[in-house]
């Protein structure tokens, strides 16, 4: 079988050969049946690939011979489908080897529209999918007649009376079968006109949208039709669209904008039954089809969305090509009736199936979205709001999105603040509206207050640990005094919200003890009173919602509102004091001020941005789920790495001056570099470690070396060589020169370390041999073809590459695409010392940044931090140098908010 995985692979590879058709056929059919059963998903699968294979190469003109080898081959295998278990009918190749099977037999009996319905209901959908790559085999005829009689199957099918009938409504079957007609019945005047009947008959006018130029807009598995009762056609030829429902309910109110002309049309069946109702219009020439995920890549975007869904109620668009975009930018669903529909469905055309939300589970829905910026301040980069923000607060309370006020925000004052502070203003309830966002507020950002000296068996985690996640509040330094005004506290300033406890004084009073102590708020008022202690008589507190009614006696507790100049107090909704309590505990630890991020210019933040770029690939690997574009997560990151940085109006500076000290280290244009292209056929290259060492060397080659529209036919992690009478060859060249590839070198320590494990230097210093040891483990192997060919794995021969250097008299030469001059002589030292035959030791771009001009700068931003001095500061694409002057922090774990860049662990070999 381990042949046929091989044949598979080849297949899938899409080179066009013949021998490769010949050789797989060959294989198939060299297999036990035993072997087959045993083995039925892999034979599906080689089979299946193969009729696609043939396909493609032939344009659907497959050579005679070739068509009867693989009906030979079919008669061989298609006893694998029959036997598949229930779970194996999920798989499609196995599947469509069933359903060729079935059409096979049935064909020759006359009988092809008696294959079992449960199973072919079951099946259809695979079917649809896989029958476009292999449609030649249904063309194949022997003696006149259909091998494969799909189009009589299907005719039968549709021309039963009861395939459109009002006790067996139109579902998801009948539509897929009807696909499938619409498809086949392509060359066939005869079968033409009984979908043609279908539709003069019974009205089915859908049955036109379902040709190459029309589609169903859904999932494959019709997901909003099984949830909504509703199917969305559309036909590119004739630029129309057709919305179906059973009920004609469905489309009696308004639709969402004015359509000319538009009216509800009947569906029937033989018996004159209605059947289901449709409406039909056309889109204008300058209209397009659109998703939400092309909605939503801008701002504009963002902003045009939520005025479709909120200020239309237009719930269900989050399906591919559910949304209709004007030529003057405005959106409108292609459903004109979609709000009727009680599910959102999400999903893709070519999706098998799609995900299912309440509508009040939008935010859930737009995940990846919900950090991106709805808009974004033009004089300060971070200063911006988060479209998620912008749908947690309207799916509260619609206020419409005029009431977010988007397009009146001035840059003085958080963004952020300035649309809560709208949409409460909106609320027809300000106490509960602001009760609300303090709790969901304190509750998305309360991380940023857990101090580093927590319980070490605690499950909470702080701003270090905080994972990446949906965050619809950026957590921001904010001035909160609105929300006190809102409530009634004129001088916002003068007011604390505190916590005390109840205790009966000697005198049978209730007194109020206040928490100075525990209580941050309590502690402020502390630090600005210079009060040890406060204690209140109950009486003489305002309480208007009379809440103090209800004390049961000593330790009830209760929040207030104090003012200090006038003495006064007052007790209102506890729970809305309480989120405001946590919201001021969250809020005392972070720094993060418009003043200080006011210091970032956008030249400063697009640098930070390309550089995290140069790992774009790492980062995006655990950020995709959380973010849409990499901005988002640009902006995600480094707010919170400033947060965990305590960085203030004080430090901003100098943490800004050891981001813009970093070099960038790209290698997109390493294919000029005539070392890297392997230019010189008498050199043998090569890398500094082995392509599964999983190397930033690996990453450049795969990524800008590496041939992409041929075969690579000069592979750089070509490790078999040929040994002739007058030394070693590689690609029938002698070999003359060895150039040792490397993607940078700094001090040259690591390259000293490389060169003594690939010419098994000696070594004294036991430290220095396991670091060598654990090089070696990791390095590029080359081995002895024999009789010109490669050799099974177990029976390889390793040639070391001091071999070939002594066989063959070769020169020595060290290269990387960047470098020093302190590294390259320390290299050209150490190579002079060992007495080697050295060519040369070069680079083509100079490191030039070093870590002793912001050292004090790193010290005073992370002063638990203690890097080397003697390192260069650079940002190195794909994968972070070992010597850098960031904190390990930061850097090894991209899953943690606070990570701005990557450093993976190296792989170990025993």
């Amino acid at each position: 079988m381990k042949k046929l995985e091989i044949y598979l692979q080849a297949l899938q590879a899409g080179q066009h050969e013949r021998k490769i058709i010949l050789k797989t056929i060959e294989e198939l059919k060299s297999c036990t049946p035993q072997e087959l059963s045993e083995n039925r998903l892999l034979v599906a699968a080689v089979y299946c690939q193969l009729l696609q294979y043939c396909q493609s190469m032939y344009e659907g003109n497959v050579p005679q011979e070739i068509v009867e080898e693989l009906l030979q081959t079919f008669e061989n295998i298609e006893q694998i489908g029959v036997e598949a278990t229930k779970k194996e009918r999920y798989d499609s190749n196995l599947t469509t080897v069933w359903f060729l099977h079935e059409l096979k037999i049935h064909g020759k009996t006359g009988d092809v529209w008696r294959i079992e319905d449960e199973l072919l209901q079951n099946s259809i959908q695979i079917l649809i999918q896989e029958l476009d790559n292999i449609y030649f085999v249904f063309d194949i005829k022997e003696n006149e007649q259909y091998f494969f009689p799909i189009h009589n199957m299907i005719a039968k099918v549709v021309e039963r009376p009861e395939f459109v009938d009002i006790n067996n409504p139109l579902g998801i079957y009948q539509i897929h079968i009807l696909q499938l007609a619409v498809r086949l019945f392509v060359n066939s005047e005869d079968k033409q006109k009984i979908l043609q009947t279908l539709i003069d008959q019974c009205n089915l006018r859908f049955i036109k949208y379902l040709n190459t130029s029309g589609y169903i807009i859904d999932t494959l598995d019709l997901l909003n039709y099984q949830k909504n009762g509703v199917m969305i056609f559309y036909d590119a030829m004739t630029n129309k669209v057709l919305v179906r429902h059973k009920s004609r309910e469905y489309f009696e109110g308004k639709p969402l904008w004015e359509i000319d002309g538009v009216t509800i049309e009947e569906e029937k069946d033989y018996h004159r039954n209605k059947i289901g109702f449709f409406v039909e219009y056309d889109l204008e020439k300058s209209d397009s089809l659109e998703d939400h995920s092309d909605i939503l890549k801008t701002e504009e975007g963002r902003q045009a969305f939520l005025r479709l869904f909120f200020d239309k109620r237009t719930y269900n668009i989050l399906f591919e090509h559910s949304i209709i975009k004007k030529a003057d930018g405005s959106l409108l669903p292609v459903n004109p009736f979609c709000y009727n529909d009680n599910k959102i469905v999400k999903g893709w055309l070519k999706n098998k199936t799609g995900t299912i939300y309440e509508k009040e589970h939008l935010i859930d829905a737009l995940r990846e979205y919900r950090s991106s910026a709805l808009k974004v301040c033009k004089e300060c980069v971070m200063n911006r709001v988060a479209f998620g923000l912008a749908i947690m607060l309207l799916q509260n309370e619609n206020v419409g999105v005029n009431g977010l006020g988007v397009d009146e925000l001035n840059s003085s004052e958080w963004y952020q603040s300035q649309v809560l502070k709208n949409w409460v203003e909106h609320c027809s309830d300000s106490v509960e509206a602001l009760t609300f966002i303090a709790g969901q507020w304190q509750r998305e950002n309360e991380y940023c207050a857990i101090t580093y000296k927590k319980n070490k068996n605690s499950r909470e985690k702080n701003i270090e640990e905080h994972e990446i996640e949906p965050l619809d509040f950026y957590p921001l330094k904010s001035d909160n005094s609105w929300m006190y005004q809102i409530i009634g506290c004129k001088n916002p300033t003068e007011w604390y919200v505190l916590h005390g406890k109840v205790q009966e004084d000697s005198e049978g009073n209730f007194i109020l003890i206040v928490d100075l102590v525990g209580d941050v708020v309590g502690k402020k008022f502390r630090q600005d009173t210079e009060m040890s202690q406060l204690v209140i008589n109950t009486a003489v507190l305002d309480d208007p919602e009379r809440l103090l009614e209800d004390i049961w006696g000593n330790g009830d507790e209760y929040y207030l509102l104090y003012n200090n100049r006038e003495q006064s107090g007052i007790v209102r909704n506890q729970t809305l004091l309480k989120m405001l309590s946590a919201l001021e505990k969250t809020q005392s630890k972070n720094y993060l001020t418009l003043e200080t991020v006011s210091e970032i210019s956008r030249t400063q933040y697009d640098e930070i941005a390309d550089m995290m770029l140069l790992q774009r690939d790492a980062l995006e690997e655990v950020g995709k789920r959380f973010f849409c574009d990499f901005d988002s997560q640009v902006y995600y990151r480094l707010i919170h790495n400033l947060l965990w940085s305590g960085i203030d109006k004080a430090k901003i500076g100098n943490y800004l001056k050891i981001f813009m000290h970093h070099q960038k280290l790209e290698f997109s244009d390493i294919n000029r570099d005539e070392k890297f292209i392997r230019k010189d056929i008498n050199t043998l290259y090569v890398p500094k470690d082995g392509r599964e060492s999983d190397s930033v060397l690996a990453s450049i080659y795969e990524t800008y070396l590496k041939a992409k529209s041929v075969r690579e036919s000069n592979d750089m992690y070509n490790h078999m060589l040929e040994l002739k009478e007058d030394g070693f060859y590689y690609n029938d060249n002698r070999i003359n020169n060895i150039t040792f590839l490397c993607d940078n070198f700094e001090c040259g320590s690591a390259t000293i370390r490389m060169l003594k494990a690939y010419l098994n230097l000696d070594i004294t210093d036991e430290s220095e041999k396991r670091k060598v040891e654990q090089v070696r483990a990791s390095r590029q192997i080359y081995f002895i073809k024999q009789n010109g060919l490669d050799v099974a794995q177990e029976q390889r021969v390793e040639v070391p590459l001091e071999s070939i250097i002594k066989k063959n008299n070769c020169t020595i030469e060290i290269h990387g695409y960047y470098g020093t001059e302190i590294g390259k002589k320390a290299i050209e030292d150490f190579l002079n010392k060992q007495h080697i035959n050295l060519g040369g030791v070069s680079y083509e771009r100079q490191i030039i940044k070093q870590a002793t001009q912001i050292m004090d700068e790193v010290k005073e931003i992370w002063p638990r931090f203690t890097p080397k001095e003697n390192v260069y500061t650079v940002v190195r694409e794909f994968n972070m140098p070992k010597m850098n002057v960031f904190p390990v922090t930061m850097l090894n774990n991209p899953k943690r908010a606070i990570c701005m860049f990557v450093k993976k662990d190296e792989i170990k070999k025993n």
